[in-house]
């Protein structure tokens, strides 16, 4: 969803700019002493400083437009849940000259259980590897997979394992010259 209003937007990274990005993620959610599992898709929006292919340092939000279905009931959780992520992530390409990255995040993750409970939270870290395919020197597709943690304040951990893809948009004939 956000990477179609990222094409309304279209905003061009030059080499050292602030910039928008946008990934629509596919998760695998787990979360434990609870025995419940779920998967969906949801979206992160990112902005902040990228020096293109080199690296960049982002505040990141997923907000949690969609919900998840438990596959069980739980008494703490119910049996949907939407999750929402506000974090800072720094990503790093670390050849020179290859378009592979690294991710890494921290961030603070908040669940909406609809239940008594109604929310509850827990900070968490992620590590993720992509790739940045140029395509037609208009824009980028990077696909990605990781790996995020969520210390929740039940005690219970949230394992999650994602699958990215992110656009973005660059002035080419800049980088061309870089």
């Amino acid at each position: 969803m956000y990477i179609m209003i990222m094409l309304l937007i279209w905003t061009e990274a030059n080499a050292g700019d602030w910039a928008f990005r946008a990934r629509e993620n596919f998760e695998w959610i787990q979360i434990s002493d609870a025995s419940s599992e779920t998967s969906g898709l949801s979206s992160t929006i990112n902005f902040g400083y990228e020096d293109t292919y080199n690296y960049s340092f982002m505040i990141g939000l997923n907000p949690g437009l969609g919900s998840f279905e438990l596959n069980r009931f739980d008494a703490v959780l119910g049996d949907e849940v939407r999750l929402y992520q506000l974090g800072v992530d720094y990503k790093v390409f670390p050849v020179d000259g290859h378009h592979g990255f690294l991710r890494s995040t921290v961030f603070y993750s908040l669940i909406d259980t609809k239940t008594i409970i109604d929310h509850i939270g827990g900070y968490g870290a992620s590590l993720s590897l992509g790739w940045e395919f140029w395509l037609f020197d208009l824009f980028s597709l990077a696909p990605e997979l990781g790996y995020k943690s969520t210390r929740l304040r039940t005690d219970q951990n949230l394992d999650v394992i994602f699958v990215s893809v992110g656009l973005h948009f660059y002035n080419f004939n800049l980088l061309q010259s870089r």
